[in-house]
């Protein structure tokens, strides 16, 4: 990733390997599994966000959601905020909002300035009706499967250049829904499975 005619080095750890792998496959939905304190989080920020998005895709609009605003605020955005200090990356807002309510972030690449919308799961038909360039559902185990459909229903922009879903969770109970639409599909290797990579 250039910024400023500088090379920025990220030296990943093996399972943040995997995940630039499945990212680069470009399926449609990209589901990352793992325990807490692997990275995904912290890679997804970079490599999804930044590098793919903003950098890569910034003609449409976004999405980055978490199942709680207080997870979404303290959690997902807190690394992609520390990221893009890092990277000395203009956004706005500068710093991480205080209140738990709908936002929107908007992040400069050098020509303009890319928009995501910043949700929370437990109030999220409020995206209903809105076309995305990409999606990010981070913890998604503790959210209920209508949030997903939804998410999937409104990933249609044409323009987009990486019309993904990513997932980023941990794995929770074998009876909950994500094990039914997205792990027993991976598994079973058949024609739905060609949209997921692990």
């Amino acid at each position: 990733m250039q910024q400023n005619e500088e090379v920025v080095r990220y030296l990943r750890n093996t399972f943040q390997r995997r995940v630039k792998l499945a990212l680069e496959q470009n399926k449609r939905i990209t589901a990352v599994f793992a325990a807490w304190r692997t990275g995904k989080t912290d890679y997804v920020s970079i490599e999804h966000v930044i590098k793919r998005q903003v950098y890569g895709n910034p003609d449409v609009l976004h999405l980055i959601a978490a199942n709680t605003y207080s997870q979404l605020i303290d959690s997902t955005l807190r690394s992609l905020f520390e990221k893009l200090d890092w990277l000395a990356i203009p956004h706005v807002p500068a710093e991480l909002p205080k209140s738990n309510r709908p936002f929107n972030l908007q992040i400069f690449n050098g020509d303009k300035w890319v928009e995501f919308l910043c949700r929370s799961m437990d109030n999220f038909d409020i995206v209903a009706g809105t076309t995305l360039g990409s999606v990010w559902l981070d913890e998604v185990w503790d959210t209920e499967r209508w949030t997903y459909d939804l998410a999937k229903s409104r990933l249609s922009d044409k323009r987009s250049k990486f019309l993904q879903l990513v997932l980023t969770t941990t794995k929770d109970e074998p009876d909950h829904w994500m094990y039914s639409d997205i792990v027993e599909i991976y598994n079973a290797n058949t024609d739905d499975a060609r949209d997921y990579i692990e």
